[in-house]
């Protein structure tokens, strides 16, 4: 499994990823978790900063974007090779 989460993602916290992780880790399952500094919720979608005008703390950001999609691309290949 991989997670890709925006550092300032104001939606999750410490806790909760703290709590993810122990929950995986007593699953005995095996995952990545990688943190993009900065990046918020939705850090993804290109359509996020429109939204986060709605009262929403989303916000794209590219540089992230950009590094979880190879990230994504790198981990697929791993476990398909």
């Amino acid at each position: 499994m991989l997670v890709a989460h925006g550092e300032a993602d104001s939606f999750v916290s410490d806790q909760d990823i703290a709590h993810f992780k122990q929950e995986m880790e007593q699953a005995g399952a095996s995952y990545q978790f990688n943190r993009y500094p900065g990046a918020k919720h939705g850090f993804t979608n290109p359509d996020a900063d429109a939204h986060a005008g709605h009262g929403l703390d989303i916000g794209y950001q590219k540089e992230a974007d950009e590094r979880s999609w190879a990230d994504m691309q790198a981990f697929l290949k791993h476990v398909f090779k």
